[in-house]
């Protein structure tokens, strides 16, 4: 049995062919010769020859069994590579025939293996896609870059998947003198990378439109900020001339003005309102307003001390900062009346004194004029002038008495002291009176009791100062006529109950809106010549001396009423 000698197979070239011929000599001659090698000497260089070609044959079946067994090895590594491969690799034919397919790429099809062999794979092919197919398959000859696309394929179940191929073409040689053309494909199952670059490329859709509206609004935002910020300069700009304005009309102003807390402590005081209590600017920050005041009360007119000992009168109006937060404070303005408050006095003493002097000869004429109006030697024409002049001196001289009443209501010391009167004689007497001045006005004043006319038989006596209620019934008659345009009616309704009375003068003008809120105040009026905004101001005073109130209703559309509401005992019997 011949040697066997295991060596690394080698490349079939000249030099592998010349060390296999050396390495059968050097076996040959390793070899022992036997008596019959030793007779045929004469042959040896023959059987020499012969015995080398024999050997070098034994070592070229050793090389080639050696590389068949190599290439097998090979061969099972790149079918388990092929077939076990992650990504589909499949081998074309003419015709897109599939010739052999690894498992991924059967599965791909939804095929077990070896039923996709012998299919043309074109019939997998969408046909929308079967172009694109086919211009992968018309690739060059042995590209080294392979030529790469994506088809659409529908697999065996009927599911659309899309795939990306790499196609290359290649030649198999089959033997020395055949070859044959096949396509080598790669095959990849792209579809949720598909979904996935789709839902990246509309969320980066989306997201840049997102992100464009938004810049929009930003920049809507911003232009927005920006015309803000110029509104707050402007106004920090407006707020700054106002804060000049306010102190220099605070500091500059003839009036005493200060910045008060809701405690009452000073915490800003102009020169004025210094020197009207003799104190420096800084000693009156951080002090009470009622250390200088004689009583508790704030708005009004107060009796003052200054730091010298000397008193003043002034008058002081409070306001709040803001009425929406009462703790922000108050404004306090106060002004000097002194001067004021002296010729108020020294006038009320020249009225009472006048009031005093103008009572006697008042009396005189009203009871001369009495007796000549009873006196029947007068013709009959005479009569009626005394007695107008009887009633126009009583009419004067209970003005007089009304205004030494009203001065005494506003001092504080007035005394009611009630008489019995007929309400409706007083408001009858009025009427002739008042319709005797307004002649030629086509003027009326009607008397109602609970919304019906009174007859001139009835009577309603209340306990009253006739002289004050007449009075107060006259200055509302007198403006309920001259607010009533010409032709129209006065109306004054009496409602009795059994909690008081009330009288209601209503005529249709309405009361000029400026002037609603302070109706009853002192000196209030509007648009009338000789006006002295005395009259509503006394009836209040009366009404409420009397233990009534007032109020007045007045609309553009309903006129104009004044109701006098009093308790009981009022009124007497009808």
């Amino acid at each position: 049995m011949p040697a066997r000698i295991t060596t690394k197979p080698l490349p079939l070239t000249r030099d592998r062919h010349d060390l296999l011929r050396q390495l059968a000599q050097e076996l040959l001659r390793s070899r022992q010769l036997g008596p019959e090698a030793v007779a045929q000497m004469s042959t040896e260089a023959l059987m020499h020859e012969l015995s080398v070609h024999q050997v070098e044959l034994e070592l070229q079946n050793q090389e080639l069994q050696d590389a068949r067994l190599a290439l097998e090895s090979s061969k099972q590594f790149l079918h388990d590579l092929f077939t076990l491969a992650p990504v589909g690799y499949l081998v074309l034919e003419q015709d897109s025939v599939v010739r052999e397919a690894n498992a991924l790429a059967c599965e791909c099809f939804c095929l077990p293996k070896g039923v996709l062999e012998g299919q043309r794979l074109s019939q997998f092919v969408r046909p929308e896609y079967l172009y694109a197919f086919k211009e992968l398959l018309s690739c060059p000859w042995d590209q080294r870059i392979p030529l790469r696309g994506e088809v659409a394929f529908r697999a065996h179940n009927g599911r659309s998947f899309l795939g990306r191929l790499e196609v290359r073409r290649m030649t198999m040689r089959i033997s020395s003198l055949e070859a044959d053309t096949v396509w080598l494909c790669a095959l990849q199952d792209v579809t949720e990378e598909q979904r996935t670059r789709q839902a990246l490329l509309e969320a980066k859709q989306s997201l840049a439109t997102a992100v464009q509206e938004r810049t929009v609004e930003l920049e809507q935002a911003l232009a927005e900020l920006q015309q803000e910020v110029e509104k707050r300069k402007t106004a920090y700009r407006g707020m700054a001339e106002s804060r000049a304005h306010y102190h220099a009309l605070f500091h500059s102003n003839a009036v005493g003005i200060a910045l008060l807390t809701r405690e009452g402590v000073i915490v800003e005081a102009n020169e004025a309102l210094a020197r009207l209590l003799d104190q420096d600017i800084e000693a009156l920050q951080g002090r009470r307003m009622t250390e200088f005041l004689s009583a508790e009360s704030h708005a009004g007119e107060h009796r003052l001390r200054s730091a010298s000992g000397a008193y003043k009168w002034v008058s002081i109006s409070c306001r709040c900062i803001d009425s929406d937060q009462p703790n922000a404070g108050e404004v306090w303005v106060m002004q000097d009346i002194s001067r004021q408050k002296e010729l108020e006095i020294l006038k009320k003493e020249v009225d009472r004194i006048l009031y005093h002097d103008l009572r006697g000869p008042v009396a005189a004429i009203h009871s001369l004029s009495r007796l000549y109006a009873s006196d029947t030697t007068f013709s009959g024409s005479q009569q009626p002038t005394w007695e107008i002049v009887s009633s126009a001196s009583k009419r004067l001289l209970d003005m007089i008495n009304s205004s030494t009443d009203l001065y005494h209501i506003e001092l504080g010391d007035f005394h009611f002291v009630p008489q019995p009167c007929d309400l409706f004689q007083i408001l009858r007497s009025l009427r002739e009176e008042l319709l005797g001045q307004f002649q030629g006005r086509d003027t009326d004043i009607r008397v109602l009791l609970h919304g019906r006319p009174v007859d001139g038989e009835l009577s309603l006596q209340l306990a009253c100062m006739p002289h004050l209620y007449a009075t107060m019934l006259f200055n509302l008659l007198l403006n309920a006529l001259e607010a009533a345009p010409p032709g129209s009616m006065v109306t004054v309704d009496v409602a009795v109950d059994v909690t008081g009375y009330e009288i209601a003068i209503h005529n249709p003008g309405a009361v000029p809106a400026p002037i609603r809120s302070r109706f009853f105040e002192k000196y209030v009026t509007h648009g009338k010549r000789g006006g002295t905004g005395l009259g509503t101001y006394s009836a209040r005073r009366i009404t409420e001396a009397h233990g009534g109130r007032i109020e007045l209703d007045t609309s553009e559309e309903t006129g104009t009423t004044v109701r006098l509401r009093f308790p009981l005992p009022g009124p007497g019997r009808l």
